[in-house]
């Protein structure tokens, strides 16, 4: 107990110690000492950084639809946005160029789930520092937080990516939305193979208005990295849309053109597998999901997306 205390009282100084910038909000604090729900057959590595937002290469920020988008390093890094099919999306400063999204939404019934989880490899080719776009996997909860994880080329580097919103009410769909997102919580390996999982469950099993966002490298299934969000959501919606959005999503968002200081990902493919959702204590028992494929008017015709069974292929 009194080394779990010292390390607590560790991480909270780091937090004062740490210059603030704007757009920085952490939500989460450093050393909160709940501990994630595992996925059945998960080890935890001995380095994972758990609950640590503040340590991270890019703070939790903070956007509201609307306002600039918050600034790290002298570039824009804006959210992974919801994106509804009756409207164009949110197109970004001029800095950015377009914005525009590819990928797959959930075809199936309706259902309720605890937990979700993808396999996604960041490319082994080096990001390029130009551009800047999100591979994720996404959807609401019951609570109208749009849930999602996965990566970023944030300016060059591969970053675990998660997001969650505040703002649109669960009842009336009105609301302007807020995101609370790192594009690079966790530098990520290039060509290592990930698993992100998303869960509503506690280690209690009881559940209280949190969502678990969680990293594991495969093979072997260890935990690295895991962040706990309060979004007052106890369930995952599996379904196509939510409040107007698209909800149970894989997809890439890329901010730019192939002629903009953003560009596109061009000769890259993103590989989502193993997509399935579960409402067990640790996943099973799992339903695999249903695809059909998805993008924006914006986007260029040479992008395009497969499906093979409830795998989801997207080529640049």
């Amino acid at each position: 107990m009194r080394r779990a205390f010292v390390l607590s009282a560790l991480l909270v100084t780091l937090v004062f110690l740490l210059p603030l910038s704007v757009g920085y909000l952490s939500t989460v604090q450093a050393g909160d000492d709940a501990s994630p729900p595992l996925l059945a057959n998960s080890t935890i590595a001995p380095n994972a950084q758990i609950n640590a937002p503040a340590a991270n290469p890019i703070p939790e920020l903070t956007w509201t639809t609307g306002e600039p988008y918050p600034v790290v390093n002298g570039k824009a890094v804006p959210p992974p946005q919801a994106v509804s099919p009756n409207e164009p999306p949110t197109i970004g400063p001029p800095t950015t160029g377009g914005h525009y999204y590819a990928g797959s939404v959930y075809s199936g019934v309706a259902k309720g789930a605890y937990w979700m989880v993808t396999e996604i490899t960041p490319p082994s080719a080096t990001p390029l520092a130009s551009q800047f776009y999100y591979v994720l996997q996404s959807t609401w909860d019951n609570k109208a937080s749009y849930d999602q994880i996965g990566f970023a080329n944030a300016n060059g580097v591969w970053g675990l990516t998660y997001s969650w919103t505040t703002g649109l009410s669960p009842t009336l769909c009105t609301g302007t939305i807020s995101y609370h997102y790192s594009a690079n919580a966790k530098v990520l390996t290039a060509g290592q193979q990930y698993l992100f999982a998303m869960t509503t469950l506690e280690t209690d099993g009881k559940g209280h208005g949190y969502v678990w966002f969680e990293a594991y490298t495969m093979p072997g299934q260890t935990l690295v990295w895991a962040l706990h969000a309060h979004t007052t959501g106890w369930v995952l919606n599996v379904k196509n849309f939510y409040c107007g959005y698209y909800a149970y999503t894989d997809y890439e968002e890329i901010y730019g053109t192939t002629t903009s200081p953003y560009g596109a990902p061009t000769f890259l493919y993103f590989y989502f597998t193993l997509n399935k959702w579960g409402t067990g204590a640790t996943g099973p028992p799992w339903t695999y999901a249903t695809w059909v494929t998805w993008k924006s008017g914006t986007a260029p015709s040479f992008i395009h997306t497969t499906l093979y069974y409830s795998d989801v292929y997207i080529y640049n």
